[in-house]
């Protein structure tokens, strides 16, 4: 049962961009707009992800500090830390991986890519 929420959500939460423009009264219309809407909402997710790593890791260690006498509350307390560590060092690592790439190849994170124009039929 808890799998089958968990796919729903996955589902509806897709659908997230399409009702957003469809509150703005903009149309989806070619595929650069549909990259451009899904490039946008990943860079104001990447902030978030690093702030809920780094709090992660704040929560594991608070729980380290605050287990006074409680072996068991030590040992999650450091396993949430090292998953914390674990998590902001690999989203840092991806972006710098895609720096080095995009310096090595001479890519410019602001250019202009030009994708073929798909227009999707309206109803």
């Amino acid at each position: 049962m808890k799998k089958t929420y968990i796919k729903l959500a996955i589902l509806l939460a897709s659908f997230i961009p399409v009702l957003a423009l469809a509150q703005a009264g903009q149309a989806i219309g070619t595929l650069d707009d549909i990259i451009g809407q899904i490039a946008g909402i990943v860079q104001k997710l990447i902030p978030i992800a690093f702030g809920l790593a780094i709090l992660g890791f704040f929560w594991g260690l608070a729980k380290y500090i605050f287990s006074a006498g409680n072996e068991e509350s030590k040992v999650e307390g450091k396993k949430i830390m090292l998953y914390g560590l674990v998590a902001i060092f690999v989203m840092a690592s991806v972006f710098g991986i895609v720096r080095l790439a995009q310096r090595t190849l001479g890519i410019d994170d602001r250019a202009n890519i030009n994708v073929p124009n798909v227009t999707i039929p309206r109803n």
